[in-house]
């Protein structure tokens, strides 16, 4: 049995190291301290899978730009929520105005910003595929003298 092994830890903490430092940006905001770790949290969560996507999936082609793909693919629908205006927009505290107006400037910001990870996990990520699980060219099941019906 075959279990899916990570290919590499790097990426993994590539996309945390990153996630701790985007992470960390709601706190230089004047907002209330839950409102702040939990936002960081939520940036942390969504760059360390990043990293996690990019050591489990199989690499396709160029690492840098493999991670650049599934970093841009992953950030995607969250992109398209924040383009979106937030109907309440006058109510939102001052931090989340920007992003409560939606529109193109908040798209390309959070396209970007998963972009970039993407494409740092990539680059980080072992270019010789060591530990990553890949099938053997085995067939899973090899018929016996006996089971062949002629």
């Amino acid at each position: 049995m075959n279990k899916q092994r990570l290919s590499s830890w790097r990426p993994v903490l590539a996309g945390l190291v990153c996630g701790l430092v985007i992470g960390a940006s709601p706190f230089a905001y004047n907002l209330p301290f839950l409102d702040q770790a939990l936002f960081g949290l939520g940036l942390l969560l969504t760059y360390t899978s990043i990293g996690v996507l990019i050591a489990l999936l199989p690499r396709i082609g160029p690492q840098w730009l493999f991670g650049l793909v599934v970093g841009g693919l992953y950030s995607l629908p969250g992109s398209i929520l924040v383009a979106v205006p937030y109907p309440l927009q006058q109510e939102a505290p001052d931090y989340y105005r920007n992003f409560a107006a939606g529109g193109a400037e908040e798209f390309m910001m959070t396209m970007t910003f998963g972009i970039v990870v993407g494409l740092i996990c990539g680059l980080v990520a072992p270019a010789d595929g060591k530990g990553q699980h890949r099938p053997s060219n085995k067939p899973a099941y090899t018929p016996r003298k006996s089971d062949v019906v002629a």
